[in-house]
């Protein structure tokens, strides 16, 4: 998650790491029970693949915010030097996320999303894919600072899918959702259109796309 031109309005403000906190709070929330305050909490057990991919999406998560911290501090060479973990800790995420894919259509251990297990297994390859894919662009791109950033949020809130999911049930005590889980997926990509209007007078291709 690197940049190499600056980008004087968006450095200041404070949107960016706003919004990669509460992304940050949306994956706590979501995984409170099964991960996060599972000791207290959790009911079922943890596998190794359940741990390792939830450790990999935490990294994530404060490298993202880590890393909008720094840019708007302008301090661009540590963000640089913390952006060349950007696609090793990326590729953990995958790796972790299609090890517990396999492991679930081989051996038919539940994901965990409280889906019908094939439904589960093909959100869960969509949603990788589109991590993948998403945050792949935005590495390629660290020279255009203002896709860059907005491909890396876009990643993060595809990657969310999982906590979406289970926010949705936290109050229906394994019963069906109150609403479709992507619906909480709205008011992020919302709040980056409404910025880009703010800023930019327009909404960016990106976020558009």
């Amino acid at each position: 998650m690197r940049t190499t031109t600056a980008d004087v309005v968006s450095r200041r403000s404070p949107f960016f790491v706003a919004l990669a906190w509460a992304l940050a709070v949306t994956l706590a929330l979501g995984f409170a029970r099964s991960f996060f305050l599972y000791p207290v909490l959790g009911s079922k057990p943890l596998t190794v693949a359940l741990i390792i991919h939830g450790l990999c999406g935490t990294a994530w998560f404060a490298l993202l915010i880590q890393q909008a911290r720094l840019a708007r501090a302008r301090r661009m060479p540590d963000h640089r030097q913390w952006g060349r973990w950007g696609p090793y800790v990326a590729a953990a995420v995958i790796l972790s996320a299609l090890w517990i894919v396999a492991i679930s259509a081989f051996d038919g251990r539940p994901t965990g999303s409280g889906l019908p297990e094939q439904v589960g297994l093909f959100i869960q390859l969509t949603t990788t894919a589109w991590f993948a894919a998403l945050a792949t662009s935005g590495f390629l791109l660290t020279r255009q600072p203002d896709a860059h950033r907005r491909l890396m949020i876009l990643a993060t809130i595809t990657m969310l899918a999982p906590a979406f999911s289970r926010i949705t049930r936290l109050f229906r005590d394994g019963g069906p959702p109150l609403f479709d889980s992507a619906t909480l997926a709205i008011p992020f990509i919302l709040a980056l259109a409404w910025y880009d209007w703010r800023q930019l007078g327009r909404v960016h291709r990106v976020t558009l796309w």
